[in-house]
């Protein structure tokens, strides 16, 4: 009696399970969440991968009893659908690796080209421009600081008075119960009287408190340097934005202050710098340099020469570089050069000490810490220097 022989069960193919993709179809991905999985067709997939994995070999060995191992472009068919199969198979148990199709840049640069700066020019005459021009280039305003000053003194005059009745009306009631003032609680009239004074209070100090903190932050903004002013003034001047009286506004410069917010190049309130290098190029109006600093986009349309801030910045360090270098070299090639005693020696070092400390002071704008230290390191170089050269020409050897 012969037992029945077993057959290892054959799978169905993984299309039996779910749709094959076409592989000549580079856009063709079916979603994930789209197939059914179940746990037959989980094992055929890792069947099928193996069995691709080792297609070539097989199919080499069979066909071709002589190894040839390119085709013409040099690569093997089988392999590329192995490889094929495999990215497909990846691609589809991983969700993040599904292919997403990109729109063409085409539509996205012609609406950022769509995309504008608003001018100046691109507006009405008048308050629009004028509008326009302060918030672009001079974002100088008017804050009336004298009269928020008065506001400030008003209720300063009322508080006062009601903090002092507050106090009359303490000292009353205390010399007829002194326990009064150790509770809020309200048992008679005084107390309500009392309470409804501190409520008085309460609102005056905190509208106060409020309008104070605002009048603060807008007395800290830095005020218009004379050279903004004076650019601000000609545009108005030259432009007539406003009637005549509407205008009145700009002959207060020192109750304007400037909006614009700093950066690291620009220098608002009174550089003496800038307006010595704005002067000067005020002076050579066309010329090279005054090209190079010049904003082409205002300068001949408005009839307002306006200067980079990034650029002044450069010739603000290089005119600060020359002074320094000018003021440290220049006494010691005179004490180098020159034969001169000691006591004109000492001098010079002290004049040009006293001129570096004047000129850092000035011109630089220095804090007194930063003049301080900066002075006294000049004197240093220029202390050790002199004692250098007396020690080679035996200046302070007395001679027999």
């Amino acid at each position: 009696m012969s037992s029945p022989s077993k057959t290892t069960p054959v799978a169905a193919p993984l299309s039996a399970y779910m749709p094959f993709p076409n592989f000549d179809s580079p856009t063709q991905a079916i979603p994930i969440h789209e197939m059914p999985w179940p746990s037959e067709a989980r094992y055929q997939l890792l069947s099928d991968s193996e069995k691709a994995a080792l297609r070539p070999q097989t199919r080499a060995a069979e066909s071709r009893p002589i190894q040839t191992t390119k085709s013409i472009n040099g690569h093997h068919p089988a392999r590329a659908d192995s490889e094929r199969w495999s990215s497909w198979s990846w691609s589809s148990l991983n969700p993040l690796s599904r292919s997403i199709s990109k729109k063409p840049p085409t539509k996205c640069e012609d609406e950022y080209k769509k995309i504008k700066h608003d001018e100046a020019d691109d507006l009405a005459p008048g308050i629009p421009t004028l509008a326009a021009i302060l918030n672009k280039s001079f974002g100088l305003y008017r804050v009336f600081l004298p009269e928020a000053n008065q506001i400030l003194l008003r209720r300063i005059i009322e508080i006062s008075k009601l903090v002092k009745e507050l106090r009359e009306h303490d000292a009353n009631v205390i010399t007829e119960d002194e326990c009064k003032l150790y509770t809020f609680e309200i048992e008679d009239e005084s107390d309500r009287a009392r309470a409804k004074l501190l409520e008085r209070i309460e609102k005056e100090i905190y509208d106060f408190y409020d309008f104070f903190e605002k009048f603060v932050n807008i007395k800290a903004l830095a005020g218009p340097s004379e050279r903004t002013h004076a650019d601000l003034h000609n545009w108005m001047i030259y432009n007539r934005p406003l009637l005549e009286g509407e205008d009145d506004f700009i002959y207060h410069i020192s109750d304007l202050v400037s909006a614009r917010q700093r950066n690291e190049y620009s220098s608002q309130q009174g550089n003496r710098l800038d307006d010595l290098i704005t002067t000067y190029l005020a002076g050579k109006p066309g010329s090279f340099i005054d090209r190079m600093f010049a904003q082409k986009d205002n300068t001949v349309k408005f009839g307002v020469t306006q200067y980079k801030d990034s650029r002044l910045a450069i010739g603000r360090v290089i005119l600060s570089v020359v002074l320094t270098v000018s003021l440290l070299l220049a006494p010691i090639f005179i004490l180098f050069l020159i034969d001169m005693p000691r006591v004109a020696m000492v001098s010079t070092v002290f004049g040009f000490v006293v001129l570096f400390t004047v000129v850092v002071a000035l011109l630089a704008e220095g804090r007194p810490v930063e003049v301080l230290v900066g002075t006294a390191a000049y004197g240093a170089i220029l202390a050790a220097f002199l004692g250098n050269l007396g020690g080679m020409n035996q200046c302070f050897v007395p001679t027999t």
